[in-house]
Formats: structure tokens, sequence, C-alpha cells
């Protein structure tokens, strides 16, 4: 699967994610299990306002939150970067409460790093909002997972940035009949 990687991060690349999001999606309708989706935005000016620091350092900070959560998931959970500085992680088997505990493990990483930077920035900091969602309750598609996983990542940067936000609402539930492609 190392065609799949991205080359920087390490993480599968948006295609192979979605695809695969796609099938977990399909398998958890059919066997009415959890499934969590978490979708992780880098915020690059929360600490430092002063200095635009995604031109400058993109590279190294998402390599190093590549690693963040490459080490901070199973190895049943699949993790990707979907755009420029999104990532996003399926958590199979898992509900709401244990993705909020990594989502928060992963929150917590990043905002006690110190990125190195060059002599004008010599120390980075970084934060991350995380948008949490779960099937069935927050979408019966991968799109409107994804969808509702962005709205939850809005919500936190609204509520100030660096921060875990778990959709509010509740769609759909497990009972209710979901017609299988």
């Amino acid at each position: 699967m190392y065609f799949n990687k991205d080359k920087l991060t390490g993480l599968y690349q948006e295609d192979y994610f979605k695809f695969r999001l796609e099938e977990e999606t399909l398998r958890n309708l059919r066997y009415k299990r959890d499934m969590t989706l978490l979708l992780i935005e880098i915020e690059f000016s929360h600490f430092n306002k002063d200095y635009d620091l995604r031109w400058g350092f993109a590279y190294t900070i998402l390599r190093q939150l590549g690693k963040f959560v490459r080490e901070a998931v199973r190895r049943i959970d699949i993790a990707g970067r979907l755009t420029g500085d999104c990532f996003a992680v399926i958590l199979p088997e898992t509900p709401e409460e244990g993705a909020m505990i990594l989502a928060e493990r992963i929150r917590k990483m990043v905002e006690e790093h110190t990125f190195r930077g060059n002599n004008e920035v010599p120390d980075i900091r970084v934060a991350v909002n995380v948008g949490v969602v779960s099937f069935p309750k927050h979408g019966k598609t991968s799109d409107e997972l994804l969808a509702m996983a962005q709205r939850a990542v809005v919500m936190a940067r609204d509520e100030g940035g660096n921060k875990v936000k778990l959709f509010p609402e509740v769609l759909y539930s497990h009972d209710e009949t979901v017609p299988e492609d």
C-alpha cells in the first residue's frame, strides 16, 4: 500500500482515504457498528499572529504532524491527508467517547510541541481544530460524515480554536432503515 501514501506525511492520500471511508461506511451500514471520524485542521496562526507560518514552515510542520497522527492511532485505524493542511482518521469499532479521547490526545500533543524554525522565528507552535462525528448519528454516507466533520471543525475554530468539537446535532440512528447499494 506504499503507493497510496502521501510522501510528506506517511498517511494515506486523499483519494485512497475517501475510498476507504466509503468502504467502512457501507460496512457499518450493513452490520450496524460504531465508527467515528476525526477531521484535523492545522491552525498556523493560533499562537503566532505576527508571522505567516504556513508558507515558510508548512513542510516541516506537515511532516511532524503526520508522524504524531501515525503514532497516536491503532493499526486498524485509517489515517489520511485530505488537503494541504487537513488530516482525517477513520476509527472503526470506536464509539464517540473513545474518539474524543484520541482527538484530545492529538490536539494536546500538537499544542505542547515546539517546531524548529529559523533565525527570524526560532520556535514555532501551531494548534489544531478537530471535528468529531460518528456513524450513523452524524451521517449515513461518507460525504455526509465529511461535511458534518468540517462543520464541527468550523465550530471549533469559531469558538476560539485549538479545540476538539463533537458535532452537536443527532441526524440519524442505527434503528432507521437505510437502503443498501
